[in-house]
């Protein structure tokens, strides 16, 4: 085998093995996720623009949390092994089970 060839085998072997390196040390190792939207409902204790807080639970764990005005709305990634309440000013607003699929409460139909 010529100086040229065993060169550029051993660049390509370095090469490879780096790849092979950055793979396995940086590769995405989180838990498969799903969406959950959450839309603040305007009612006639909360006008349109009064700000409340959410907070996306499973079990005493909160996993996301905001402050959003009636009327609007937050979206939030969860884990999809996760059954989570959610509340709105400390009060349950709604209930999601474990899944793979994106839900959404209190908000209109699309």
């Amino acid at each position: 085998m010529s100086k040229r060839v065993r060169t550029a085998t051993a660049s390509w072997l370095v090469g490879a093995g780096l790849l092979v390196g950055v793979v396995a040390c940086g590769g995405d190792e989180s838990e498969p996720q799903r969406g959950i939207s959450v839309c603040v409902p305007v009612t006639p204790d909360r006008a349109a623009g009064v700000p409340g807080r959410i907070e996306i639970r499973e079990a005493a764990t909160v996993l996301s949390s905001a402050s959003i005005a009636a009327g609007g709305s937050f979206e939030a990634q969860i884990p999809t092994g996760a059954a989570v309440d959610v509340y709105l000013d400390g009060v349950l607003l709604g209930s999601s089970p474990e899944g793979a699929r994106s839900v959404s409460l209190g908000c209109p139909p699309a």
